[in-house]
């Protein structure tokens, strides 16, 4: 075992002599495992090393047995031991995740946090053969590319100097056991992995046995193959930066229009590409903008590229607050913005505003009641939601009909007792939307609106 960490560690330049290396110790056999071998090459490597235990909040006595295990092993080797607890099933209740994802969350923020704060440079995580094999089965089950292919990475950054490293990634879990008894060393067992509640149990459990029926190799040579779609993967994106600095346009009317973050694409030099390339470049551009990869699919990318081979100008929305427009050989994506503010009335603060900016292409308005669409460029001021003030006007017309907003109540015989309770959209004293009635005409979309400003409004009345 000692022999195949150090092979690792030096293969992929995982520790430097002088390197504090923080050790995630659940206390569990490959934690263990990982510990122990680091402990036992601590001279050789000339390392110092630390160990951090997270306490889940979940399985009670069990979990408090665990920590207490992990902190005695580091107390009788001497090695500096942290322990942070969180209760992660009220994070997965308030963030509506699974409450496995809210675990990995809780464990990264913990590691990061300690090696900021305590100086480690290198975190180390026990992931093995099997951990991988299972990874791999899951994204593909999943739907994934090359990169959810490859996999875990054997060294990857987490954040600015600060690096994860697996040194037992091309070691399997039954080689691992089979070392710990030949030490005589025990370990503890989290009875949540025995069962088939998270997914990745079941493919532990049913999946990866079976494929080891058909093959006993199996767990390594999908280790090979990881490893070889992740050297692919290096190289492609090695490919993609020279190529998406070559398709990127530094344009400030643009940002300027857009918003600062958008991106610009000559689609010209997008399509002088392979076809692979291309996809990738989209898929790594709406990761940018959306600055996440979770909920983003090669579906996205597929619909960009059919927004791409219509003739003529488009646009389309991708995930939430993500939009792409084509025109004039450029893609342009952006994020909606809500540049123009509300100020809501303190006795109406139970109406709820939803606001968004977007370019108009001459596409139908619509005409629901409580959603109204304004030219966006015509805005002057802050918006304000309030009620009625003297002085108040609208245009009954877009070319003119100035009225006072008295006098429309009165011509739409509205009582007077009710006139004080209507919520009015405002710019000024110019009355931009009646809310439940109607807009003024000034605001309207015409065929010389750029720039569209939708409004909705909930709640009213409740």
């Amino acid at each position: 075992m000692e022999h195949a960490v150090r092979k690792q560690i030096k293969q992929f330049h995982m520790i430097d002599p002088g390197d504090k290396v923080l050790v995630g110790f659940s206390g569990g056999a490959d934690s263990l495992c990982l510990l122990q071998v680091l402990f036992l090459l601590k001279e050789e490597l000339q390392i110092e090393l630390g160990a951090v235990h997270c306490h889940h909040g979940i399985r009670g006595e069990t979990a408090d047995e665990d920590a207490r295990f992990a902190g005695e092993f580091c107390a009788l080797h001497q090695i500096p031991f942290f322990c942070v607890k969180e209760k992660v099933e009220i994070r997965a209740r308030k963030q509506k995740i699974s409450t496995e994802e809210a675990g990995r969350q809780f464990r990264y923020e913990t590691f990061q946090k300690i090696m900021t704060e305590e100086g480690y440079g290198k975190l180390a995580v026990a992931h093995n053969a099997n951990d991988r094999a299972e990874t791999m089965l899951f994204h593909l089950a999943r739907g994934t590319g090359l990169f959810g292919l490859a996999s875990m990475e054997p060294i990857r950054e987490l954040s600015k100097g600060l690096f994860l490293i697996r040194p037992l990634l091309f070691v399997e879990r039954k080689e691992i056991e089979q070392w710990l008894r030949g030490k005589g060393l025990s370990w503890r067992t989290d009875e949540t992995n025995l069962t088939d509640c998270y997914t990745r149990n079941r493919v532990r459990h049913h999946i990866l046995p079976e494929l080891e029926q058909i093959n006993e190799q199996a767990v390594a040579h999908m280790g090979k193959t990881a490893q070889l779609i992740g050297e692919a993967v290096k190289y492609i994106k090695s490919q993609e930066t020279e190529a998406g600095a070559a398709c990127l346009i530094q344009d400030a009317k643009i940002r300027e229009r857009y918003g600062q973050s958008a991106i610009g694409v000559k689609t010209d030099v997008l399509f002088s590409f392979h076809p692979y390339l291309q996809k990738s470049l989209l898929y790594q551009w709406l990761a940018k903008m959306s600055g996440q990869r979770k909920k983003l699919s090669f579906t996205h990318v597929s619909l960009l590229q059919e927004l791409l081979d219509k003739e003529g100008p488009g646009q389309l929305t991708l995930v939430k607050g993500i939009w792409a427009v084509k025109e004039d050989g450029i893609l342009i994506f952006y994020q909606e913005e809500e540049k123009k503010q509300i100020r809501c009335p303190e006795n109406a603060s139970n109406i709820q505003l939803e606001m968004k900016e977007f370019p108009y292409r001459g596409e139908e308005i619509s005409k629901k009641p409580y959603t109204k669409f304004f030219d966006c460029d015509k805005i002057k001021n802050r918006l304000c939601l309030r009620f009625w003030q003297p002085g108040d006007y609208l245009f009954l017309r877009e070319d003119g009909g100035k009225k006072k907003l008295n006098r429309y109540f009165i011509d739409e015989k509205i009582p007077a007792d009710q006139r004080g309770q209507i919520p009015l959209l405002a710019d000024g004293d110019h009355i931009v939307w009646i809310v439940g009635y109607r807009i003024s005409g000034y605001y309207k979309v015409s065929e010389t609106t750029k720039r569209i400003l939708s409004v909705t409004v909930k709640n009213i009345g409740e």
